[in-house]
């Protein structure tokens, strides 16, 4: 007997499926409105693999998913124009220090391990994205098979330069990293997803039974955010960097001033309320109507194969 199943969209967008198999809805919402509970139950089947292997990853040339094996066929291969079956780039090569590496940028950003344990999930997203939009430089010389296909992820991110390829994938990283130390990120996991020649994330948190899988999707798009270091976020971090450098010139870090305290976090929520509407893949569909239908056919992917 067959079940229905609906893509729910927040901008009310309802897609119908019907297939041979449990129930699923996946609904899509904006990053704004993107604050799930947090689940304590896990995945299941197809989702399990799909959200726990890091083997797998999204085509960039199309919107097929592709798992890499090691007995994959030489044809298979030549059809996949980034042969990212045997990407190094999707592997830390030194887990250790590439975790410390996180750990340290963001405390540079005023993030402790304490902070982060209770940060919401909303919140440990951007946190992600902060970190990689401080590290990373955009630099077209970087879009090249070499640098997505030979070069570990953890060289990539000391290095610091890249294009979307590799800001999706590191943003994918180190929410891994940061995820680790927070409890309420359980059910939620962040993947990189391939929309013709571009690369953003794709972010799901699961809820529901094996029979009645609830799936709610969100995609943000961290190039957005790095191509903006010399615009308005790269203009409203240098201001609250500015103040807070100034704070610990007279060595008044250790004992900040409730009044300090106020006028960071009130910088920090402007630049976060920035950062919420500059990332939205939503911003990029209207510049780029077909990373809208990619994303629409990915989830239906997704659907088919649950």
């Amino acid at each position: 007997m067959k079940k229905i199943i609906t893509i729910l969209f927040a901008f009310v967008l309802t897609l119908p499926f019907e297939i041979s198999a449990q129930k699923l809805e996946i609904r899509r919402t904006e990053f704004k409105n993107f604050f799930p509970k947090t689940m304590t139950n896990t995945a299941y089947g197809f989702f399990q693999e799909y959200l726990n292997d890091p083997s797998y990853i999204v085509g960039l040339d199309d919107t097929a998913l592709v798992r890499r094996s090691k007995g994959a066929s030489k044809k298979f291969l030549e059809e996949h124009k980034y042969k990212l079956l045997y990407f190094k780039s999707d592997t830390v090569s030194d887990q250790k220090k590439f975790t410390n590496d996180v750990l340290n940028e963001a405390s540079k950003l005023g993030y402790s391990k304490d902070s982060i344990s209770k940060l919401n999930i909303h919140d440990l997203i951007l946190l992600s994205g902060e970190i990689t939009f401080y590290k990373f430089e955009y630099d077209n010389a970087f879009d090249t098979y070499k640098n997505k296909a030979e070069v570990y992820a953890d060289e990539t991110f000391n290095l610091g330069k890249g294009v979307c390829y590799q800001f999706s994938l590191i943003n994918t990283l180190v929410f891994r990293v940061l995820s680790k130390h927070n409890s309420a990120s359980r059910g939620t996991y962040m993947k990189m997803l391939g929309i013709g020649n571009h690369a953003v994330n794709e972010i799901l948190t699961v809820s529901g039974t094996p029979d009645n899988l609830v799936i709610l999707a969100c995609y943000v798009n961290p190039t957005d955010l790095i191509m903006d270091k010399k615009g308005n976020l790269g203009l409203l971090t240098d201001i609250r960097d500015s103040y807070v450098s100034n704070l610990k010139d007279k060595k008044d870090d250790a004992r900040m001033t409730p009044t300090a305290r106020k006028n960071i976090d009130g910088m920090n929520k402007v630049i976060r309320n920035y950062e919420t509407d500059l990332w939205s893949v939503e911003e990029a569909e209207k510049r780029h109507p077909e990373y809208a239908i990619r994303i629409n056919n990915h989830i239906r992917f997704l659907l088919d194969h649950y």
